[in-house]
């Protein structure tokens, strides 16, 4: 979530005339972000920190989304759950495959999200195939069934068995 935060104020920085909301929203902290009900909601998170120009906000989620999209923060700033990357090495280690589902984008989030789990030891160059990502065209929660049916079938005949399904 830290990236969405740095998509919103490299978006302010970059708007073509500067707002007074852009400096209300400096003060968001990633705990405030935490509060959200829906994280990903950046039309509430700006107008919850004193953005009420409708044309302002539209504005800069639209260019904060695109910033976000485009995976420049995600090797640098992303951060993994602790204990996750321990939990990972283990299961691996102990002969599972894992197998990570994200509803990032395929055609834009792919790269440095691979690089990000390689950084973190938990995929290796030649295990592109155990990332599964959205493509952009398909619903988020219509992805995830899809990935899941896939992932379970594809075990399934290699007489495996799914043990378990972790969502963030």
């Amino acid at each position: 979530y830290e990236s969405l935060l740095d998509a919103i104020d490299e978006a302010c920085a970059h708007s073509e005339t500067p707002h007074p909301a852009c400096e209300a929203l400096r003060t968001i902290s990633l705990d405030d972000l935490y509060r959200l009900r829906n994280r990903y909601d950046d039309l509430t998170y700006l107008r919850d920190y004193g953005a009420r120009d409708e044309a302002f906000i539209e504005s800069i989620s639209k260019r904060a989304f695109e910033i976000y999209l485009s995976g420049r923060y995600i090797v640098d700033k992303d951060r993994l759950y602790p204990g996750a990357g321990s939990f990972i090495k283990a299961l691996k280690r102990a002969g599972a495959r894992v197998d990570f589902v994200s509803s990032r984008s395929q055609e834009r989030q792919g790269g440095p999200t691979f690089r990000f789990l390689q950084d973190h030891g938990l995929l290796r160059a030649g295990e592109e195939q155990f990332l599964h990502l959205k493509p952009d065209a398909e619903a988020s929660s219509d992805f995830k069934r899809r990935a899941t049916r896939e992932i379970a079938a594809r075990v399934k005949s290699e007489r495996g068995r799914v043990f378990g399904i972790f969502e963030n």
